[in-house]
């Protein structure tokens, strides 16, 4: 079972989101984006998403983190797969929805 941020980000990019950056301008929001940022890389890695094109590194108290993120592409097929599966709105076939599960 995937982690509900997970189908939470599938979800934004599926519905037009190209471009993730934290909430607020304060260091606590740039640190809890850190987890959406290795989310994003997790679903790119696992190839339910084309691909990330851009990552912004800033420093802040002398680290660097990333404050946005921006992805080509959307879902892939197999993207769309997992995420019609956790919407139980299945377009595709069983067989082809455990082939990208």
């Amino acid at each position: 079972m995937l982690d509900q941020s997970i189908i939470n980000l599938l979800r934004a990019i599926d519905n037009g989101t190209h471009v993730f950056a934290p909430t607020l301008p304060t260091k606590e929001s740039l640190a809890e984006f850190q987890e959406i940022v290795t989310l994003l890389r997790k679903i790119e890695t696992q190839k339910y998403i084309a691909e990330i094109s851009s990552l912004n590194l800033v420093n802040s108290e002398g680290k660097s983190h990333i404050d946005r993120v921006r992805v080509k592409g959307g879902l892939t097929e197999k993207g769309h797969a997992v995420l019609a599966h956790y919407d139980g709105s299945l377009s595709e076939t069983e067989d082809q929805i455990r082939e990208a599960v």
